[in-house]
């Protein structure tokens, strides 16, 4: 009897040894994932920057959104985006989401367009921007 409380205590420290080996594989592996998606949206960021001297977001109910999960990183994105903006001296903005086919993002122009125009010309400023 004493023998096989002893097995049976030694088996069950081996299982659960091996329940925490696992966690914390699982554990790296998150963090992994997680540097990675980081270090991609500081990436993406730097180019954007880089690349564009305006860039405009649309402002977006973030909270409505985050009961998906692929939502979350982009309020995570929206916040790095101005912060490598100070950095490179430009200044991304948060652009109303509402009436985006009749108003320019800077919000001085206002034209209306109809849905199945695929590019947008703006009269004054001589810029042309697909719709997608």
């Amino acid at each position: 009897m004493q023998k096989q409380l002893l097995f049976l205590s030694s088996t069950v420290r081996l299982k659960l040894t091996n329940y925490n080996r696992q966690g914390n594989k699982m554990a790296r592996l998150h963090l992994h994932s997680a540097r990675q998606r980081k270090d991609f949206q500081y990436s993406v960021a730097h180019y954007l920057c880089t690349a564009y001297d305006r860039i405009g977001f649309e402002k977006l109910n973030i909270k409505g959104l985050a009961k998906s999960i692929p939502d979350v990183p982009w309020r995570s994105f929206l916040t790095i985006v101005p912060a490598v903006g100070v950095k490179r001296g430009k200044h991304p903005q948060e652009v109303d989401a509402r009436s985006r086919s009749i108003q320019w993002f800077n919000g001085e122009e206002r034209v209306v367009r109809d849905l199945w125009i695929p590019v947008q010309d703006c009269p004054n400023g001589g810029i042309s921007l697909d719709r997608d």
